[in-house]
């Protein structure tokens, strides 16, 4: 097959990078949860870990 591109590569960059966005409100949200879950194991178990 013939190639007939020009070697010249064109980016369009998106107006809205919401993608991005999502991501970090994903991970706020991961972090949050941990945190309280980390915080009730200390509660019920006395301990970080409810294993340790």
């Amino acid at each position: 097959m013939a190639d007939i591109s020009t070697g010249a590569k064109i980016r369009i960059s998106p107006t809205s990078d919401i993608y991005t966005m999502l991501l970090i409100i994903a991970t706020l949200f991961l972090l949050a949860g941990t945190v309280f879950l980390a915080m009730r194991n200390q509660e019920l178990f006395g301990s970080w870990m409810p294993l340790g």
